[in-house]
């Protein structure tokens, strides 16, 4: 797993522009198993048969999907952050984004614009700056620097959260292309596929409708 983390890390460095802008091959999820649990003899209660048909046709949610369900981080001031973040809004859309990135940097605007428009909607954005740490898995105070430059000139004064080895071991290791932007509900649960690649105002917008429209 050490040396996955690190490759992470070597092909974050390496992106170009246009990598940015590629298409992400599909990756497998790593589905959690299904625990059966053996039968006890003279149990005090047991399952109803609606439970038992609930727990048996439930899918699986995986790890990459329940990555922000559970987790403590720094945001770009230094100030420790986790899923409590989500718990005040129906949908957070959460944006991968690295300093090195041009599209990521031109879309910032738009989603600064939009996570103030969607506020009364129940709506949040919250970004991971992906290249904000070292290959160590330590904060690089001169990447939060330039972050925050970035942050500041684009306008995109919502949350930024740093990345750390639990994060990147449940999500970022599979994010093959940024930005990436993922939704969730209140809890910190994925909703949907994640969305790879920019858009512009008018495209994100839709899509906002969209997922808020879901989960109605």
């Amino acid at each position: 797993m050490k040396k996955r983390i690190f490759t992470f890390m070597i092909m974050a460095a390496a992106l170009s522009v246009t990598a940015c802008q590629q298409e992400k091959e599909e990756t497998p999820n790593i589905a959690l198993e299904q625990q059966a649990e053996t039968p006890k003899e003279n149990t005090e209660t047991t399952e109803t048969k609606e439970n038992i048909e609930q727990n048996t046709t439930k899918e699986p949610v995986s790890l990459e999907e329940r990555a922000f369900m559970e987790f403590e981080a720094q945001d770009l001031s230094g100030e420790t952050v986790n899923q409590d973040v989500f718990k005040d809004k129906k949908l957070t859309m959460v944006n991968i984004w690295g300093t090195f990135c041009g599209p990521c940097i031109e879309e910032m605007p738009y989603l600064g614009e939009l996570n103030k428009e969607y506020q009364d909607k129940g709506f949040q954005i919250v970004g991971v700056v992906a290249d904000g740490i070292d290959q160590e898995m330590n904060i690089d105070p001169t990447q939060v620097e330039k972050a925050k430059g970035m942050v500041e000139q684009t306008g995109a004064d919502y949350l930024h959260i740093l990345p750390t080895k639990d994060l990147i071991e449940k999500k970022l290791i599979y994010t093959q292309v940024i930005p990436e932007t993922i939704f969730v509900d209140s809890t910190g649960q994925q909703i949907g596929d994640p969305v790879v690649g920019s858009n512009d105002k008018a495209g994100w917008s839709k899509i906002i409708d969209e997922k808020l429209a879901e989960i109605q």
